[in-house]
């Protein structure tokens, strides 16, 4: 016959600890050192709904191209660099912020940190990554054409969010796609990455001021305000003719209007 031992749970908890870096920057730090691994995550105000109507995507391209060449590394060096260290470096793009991700073993972290800070302080933005990421857009486009789901939920938010930034693809169309160029990347990185709306969590084996030093050398030389707009809440979508109700017009009610505007004022 079987014997159950209760074991009671670890008396031990995340300790997630609030930090300031010597030039201001304030994160979130759980220090662990069970394996030899560091992460880093972050978001910053902007996103999907700060695309313009007629280059909706830019966001999403913005994001892809991040890692695609920074500094005096073109793209095929950037990658093989990230290579050469093991080092995960990715960026996303949702409808309300940008969002990135830094991950490294202890011993490569000076390289990662670097390769981090060339990413969102001076990314190129050239001729070929950016051709050959719009093309994978396009292609991504194409297919989801074709998937009955995809095509109701698109019709879905276009129809729900008529009027509003909400209502637009944030992964673009095969005609706003093509209309994004180079100059629209840089307006649109030099509008988003900034310090203003940025929130940065580090996790893994490093002490705090080994910690401090990552956060500042990666973003403390990034500009001290964003220029997004809140285009969410400067007016208010009306529905159109035949929409009677806030079931077929979500956002047309004040009281979610309200709150919605409320949750973006309060970042």
């Amino acid at each position: 016959m079987q014997k159950h031992i209760a074991v009671p749970p670890a008396a031990s908890t995340v300790n997630v600890r609030t930090v300031t870096t010597p030039r201001g920057l304030d994160f979130w730090l759980v220090e662990s050192h069970a394996v030899p691994l560091v992460a880093l995550e972050f978001a910053m105000r902007g996103g999907a709904a700060q695309d313009p109507a007629d280059k909706a995507g830019l966001g999403m391209m913005l994001a892809g191209l991040l890692d695609e060449g920074a500094g005096e590394l073109d793209s095929q060096t950037f990658q093989q660099a990230l290579d050469e260290k093991a080092i995960e470096l990715n960026f996303r793009n949702d409808r309300d912020y940008i969002a990135g991700r830094m991950r490294t073993l202890t011993k490569n972290l000076d390289r990662a940190a670097e390769l981090l800070r060339l990413a969102v302080n001076a990314p190129r933005f050239d001729e070929e990554p950016v051709f050959r990421v719009r093309e994978h857009a396009n292609a991504r486009l194409r297919h989801d054409a074709n998937d009955p789901g995809t095509v109701a939920a698109k019709t879905w938010r276009a129809n729900a969010f008529r009027g509003h930034p909400y209502g637009l693809p944030a992964e673009g169309a095969l005609d706003t796609l093509a209309r994004i160029e180079r100059t629209d990347l840089v307006v649109a990185a030099k509008r988003t990455l900034a310090r203003d709306k940025l929130v940065v969590a580090v996790v893994g084996a490093i002490e705090e001021r080994r910690a401090a030093g990552l956060v500042d050398r990666a973003f403390a030389d990034l500009p001290a305000k964003s220029t997004w707009s809140r285009s969410m809440c400067r007016s208010r979508p009306s529905a159109s003719a035949g929409q009677r109700s806030s079931a077929t017009t979500p956002i047309s009610s004040p009281a979610s209007w309200r709150r919605m505007c409320s949750a973006a004022r309060a970042t």
